[in-house]
């Protein structure tokens, strides 16, 4: 049975904001179906009347509540707060996730009899007490109805602990100090099939049937892995029909320890606090209580865009109107939209693991660590063993949602080694903050069910898996990668010498390169936002008295721009620009449009050139067609080459 930790260590993991207090509770013990009883505290704003119930099962002890108040605030409700099986206050021994599920459905079944409930009830909580949700959802209790999991992983699976191949050091040592038997998922670094099977046994969208509010943040370590995305698209897709269309997701800017704050490490996002809270209540409101406050009828998912300090409302998650767009490595640490040519020289650093870069913010979930964004000037990007590509000053805002990634060609004089990607947005004051961050072993480098030494000098491509993400970066700001061998102790060291992982051994120095020309094209890529890349005004500014297209789109090398305008005009242009906002190319139509027919369909082909007639990158472009100073129309194209 797991001992009582310091609030330290419960504040690691509760993350709650509490602010609804109370000393009217009660202990009492809820009887398992097997005869083992769980330690349960009963909150009820009056005892003599019912009321629904929120259930929450934790194993972060009840008791951690009598000291620190209820994570709602609200008099409608009450609460039912359960020690989980094996922890704390509760008998039996700490089991396996289908105990979980079948003790959350005799909790469910049993607070459903009693004097103060009224037999309505739902659950809410955050990380594993989220997760106990879909277990005790998955059994079907008749009195549950709705559930809201909060930085909550659906499954168990390989990249939970060994992201990018790496382990997750600062996690499973966070894991070990809560009282977690961890040492099954230890025994297998590499995906085997042990990992198969419990990916298959722990994963069950199908068999959820009540409506759920998800919540996800930002810089919560669950961002960096797609189970949570994924599972509430099965949700939609897959999950039960009584629940399939009453799911909702929500996506702040977060860290797994300050849900619903608005400061997250050295940056505030003033419109984020307390929407967590809002946003259960509301749930619960709507589900519990039969208030028709409209929640059921809100959009499927509302994310928070950084850089903007905005909501937004969505259908879906990912985005549907995301263009992967590739930003090349350069030489002189350049980062750009254009293609490398081949005169570009490698870039390199020594990896040395007695001297690892530091982990300072982003998603590490340890007490002892920063979190969230944090300036990387100094403590990482000031290292010989970082090397920096930086974008020019933006000109437009540019927006990104979704998931980043990275695409490196790389070698090492080594047999193996860890290649790790920093993504920092620059302010124009020189603050270099982090948004997220990867890592690639590459023994894994093609799957993590084989390893595969490097031969020395030999140049490798590695794909990086960066994290999701909603963030505009500003006008005037820059884009950075900082690329690196180490983020410690996010993430556990390799020593190098290519033998077994995660055990003493000789400890080398690596001297690893990056390489970025025209037959190794390193580049970061982003999913940018269709809205994104010039001017508010230019993309907004649509009109009914224009008609415009292109085809094909994506083209290659080519494309047909046709247009039909309705209005007349003293004159008509057709302005191309690139991502950055800047303009690329311009057509003065005046002379190719008769103004007396200018509701005929005309053409221009664009053979993908600027100014100069020298050819542009691949990449996204708009076109925007000015009929006059009072009409435009903007449209998008890809150019792939």
């Amino acid at each position: 049975m797991m001992n009582n930790k310091s609030n330290l260590i419960f504040f690691l993991i509760l993350l709650i904001s509490v602010n609804a207090f109370s000393d009217d509770f009660f202990t009492t013990w809820i009887p398992m179906r097997d005869g083992e009883f769980l330690a349960a505290d009963v909150y009820s704003p009056d005892t003599t009347q019912v009321f629904p119930v929120i259930l929450i099962k934790t194993p972060y002890n009840k008791d951690w509540y009598q000291e620190n108040g209820l994570p709602l605030q609200t008099e409608d409700y009450a609460f039912c707060i359960v020690d989980w099986r094996g922890f704390h206050g509760s008998s039996g021994a700490n089991t396996d996730s289908v105990k979980y599920g079948e003790d959350g459905y005799d909790c469910v079944e049993w607070i459903a009899e009693q004097s103060w409930s009224n037999g309505v009830i739902g659950m809410w909580g955050i990380s594993a007490v989220g997760q106990v949700q879909y277990q005790t959802a998955r059994e079907h209790p008749p009195h549950l109805v709705c559930c809201v999991p909060i930085f909550a992983e659906s499954k168990q699976y390989y990249q939970r602990y060994y992201l990018g191949g790496v382990l997750r050091k600062s996690y499973i040592e966070t894991l070990e100090l809560l009282g977690y038997d961890i040492d099954v998922f230890l025994e297998h670094p590499i995906y085997d099939n042990f990992w198969i099977l419990i990916e298959y046994l722990t994963y069950y969208p199908q068999e959820i049937d009540v409506p759920m509010l998800l919540m996800a943040g930002s810089y919560d370590h669950h961002s960096h892995e797609y189970a949570i995305f994924e599972f509430f698209n099965d949700l939609h897709t897959i999950g039960g029909i009584n629940g399939r269309e009453h799911h909702k997701l929500i996506i702040g800017p977060w860290h797994h320890c300050h849900l619903g704050e608005e400061i997250q490490g050295q940056l505030s996002y003033p419109l984020a606090a307390g929407v967590p809270e809002t946003n259960a209540l509301n749930f619960f409101d709507y589900w519990l209580r039969g208030i028709p406050n409209g929640y059921d009828d809100l959009p499927t998912v509302r994310y928070y865009q950084m850089g903007t300090d905005e909501w937004i409302d969505a259908d879906a998650w990912p985005l549907d109107d995301i263009t992967p767009t590739s930003f090349y490595l350069h030489s002189d640490n350049v980062l750009s939209t254009e293609i490398p040519s081949n005169t570009c020289l490698p870039d390199s650093f020594y990896y040395d693991p007695r001297d690892p870069s530091p982990t300072i913010g982003g998603e590490p979930i340890s007490y002892f660590l920063l979190h969230g964004p944090y300036d990387q000037r100094w403590l990482v990007e000031n290292r010989d063993d970082a090397v920096l590509f930086t974008t020019a000053p933006l000109e437009n805002n540019l927006t990104v949602d979704g998931a980043i990634s990275a695409e490196l060609y790389v070698s090492s004089d080594c047999l193996d080694t860890d290649f790790t990607v920093r993504l920092c947005d620059v302010y124009p004051d020189g603050r270099s903050m982090l948004v997220m961050d990867g890592i690639r072993r590459m023994r894994f480098r093609n799957s993590f069910a084989q390893e595969e030494l490097m031969i020395p000098g030999e140049i490798y491509p590695v794909t990086i898996e960066i994290a999701h993400t909603a963030l505009t970066f500003l006008q005037g700001h820059k884009i950075r990668i900082c690329i690196s061998s180490s983020n410690y102790p996010r993430f556990h060291l390799n020593l190098n010498n290519g033998g077994e992982m995660y055990v003493p051994g000789d400890t080398l120095i690596a001297l690893n390169k990056i390489y970025h020309d025209e037959e190794h094209p390193s580049k970061l890529i982003l999913p940018v936002r269709n809205t994104t890349g010039i001017d508010e005004e230019i993309v907004m500014e649509n009109s009914q008295n224009i008609q415009i297209w292109n085809y094909p789109n994506p083209f290659n090398p080519t494309t047909t721009i046709s247009f039909s305008v309705t209005q007349n005009s003293d004159f008509v242009t057709l302005e191309i620009y690139n991502i950055k906002g800047q303009k690329v190319k311009i057509f003065d139509c005046i002379n190719c449009v008769d103004a007396k027919a200018m509701e005929s369909l005309h053409h221009i082909i664009w053979n993908g050139t600027d100014e100069n007639n020298q050819p542009v990158s691949s990449g996204i472009y708009f076109y925007r067609l000015k009929a006059g100073n009072d009409f435009s129309e903007t449209k998008r194209m890809l150019l792939l080459k």
